[in-house]
């Protein structure tokens, strides 16, 4: 699966790195960050579960990871979703 996946991302147009906002910045977190910062394709950084947080502090410890600005997200309540998605989609031809 990690092989499956290490090939996705070299083979992507655009990748949104999901990271949880309740959990805080892991070291798995660090390490996926590192492998994306290598690559050509634009990296949006997604910070889900925020529902309920400021936004600018929900995400404020992400920026370390240097992948620009953090996406405040909640996925299960679809909050955040369609403007990260039509950040991710300007970039593509209609």
């Amino acid at each position: 699966m990690a092989r499956q996946a290490e090939q996705a991302m070299v083979e992507a147009d655009a990748i949104v790195f999901v990271v949880d906002g309740r959990s805080g910045l892991t070291p798995g977190d660090r390490a996926i960050a590192e492998r994306l910062r290598k690559l050509s394709a634009p990296v949006y950084l997604a910070v889900n579960k925020t529902e309920g947080m400021q936004p600018d502090t929900a995400v404020a410890e992400f920026h370390e990871l240097g992948l620009g600005q953090p996406a405040a997200i909640s996925a299960a309540h679809g909050e955040g979703v369609r403007e990260l998605m039509d950040l991710v989609l300007e970039r593509f031809p209609e």
